[in-house]
């Protein structure tokens, strides 16, 4: 009788959601980013251009500062935050 070979398990990476209001601040970052690249197209856009990046790393940072306080176990972990479906992945 022939030894049956163990099967891996395929690890699933942990999906978390995140709140509707913490998700705004991610999409108000975003249209930041889009105002930037308008502006910078722009004769003299420059210095609105310049504020909307450093607004938009503000947001960023606040959003990223929120999931951290949301979910503190998952802090050193790698995080991959997927707009569309308003879900966290962490990686394992």
């Amino acid at each position: 009788m022939r030894k049956k070979k163990p099967q891996m398990k395929i690890l699933q990476p942990e999906v978390l959601k995140v709140p509707d209001s913490i998700i705004e601040i991610f999409d108000e970052a975003n249209g930041l980013l889009s105002l930037r690249e308008r502006y910078v197209m722009m004769p003299f856009g420059y210095r609105k251009a310049r504020k909307c990046s450093i607004e938009a790393e503000k947001k960023k940072n606040l959003f990223w500062r929120k999931i951290r306080n949301l979910y503190p176990l998952h802090k050193n972990k790698g995080l991959t935050f997927h707009s569309q479906l308003g879900e966290l992945e962490v990686a394992e």
